[in-house]
């Protein structure tokens, strides 16, 4: 993975997370060396087909045919 300061890191495994019924991410990248969870924005956006709002403090996710709020990022 090249990260924007132009260093590299390696993904040791790829898999599925389930944050609820409604709300499950596929191939995600494990990478031991991170401290804290990323999200591509863009795959939330244009590949699960996603509605990102964001706010001063945090951004809802939201499904784009229902309108149902799915998710909550501080």
């Amino acid at each position: 993975i090249n990260l924007p300061n132009g260093d590299s890191v390696t993904a040791y495994f790829s898999g599925t997370v389930k944050f609820s019924q409604n709300f499950i991410i596929h191939d995600v990248l494990f990478v031991p060396e991170f401290k804290f969870n990323l999200l591509s924005i863009s795959k939330l956006f244009f590949s699960l087909k996603y509605i990102l709002i964001f706010y001063d403090f945090f951004c809802t996710i939201q499904e784009r045919s229902t309108l149902q709020m799915i998710g909550l990022a501080r």
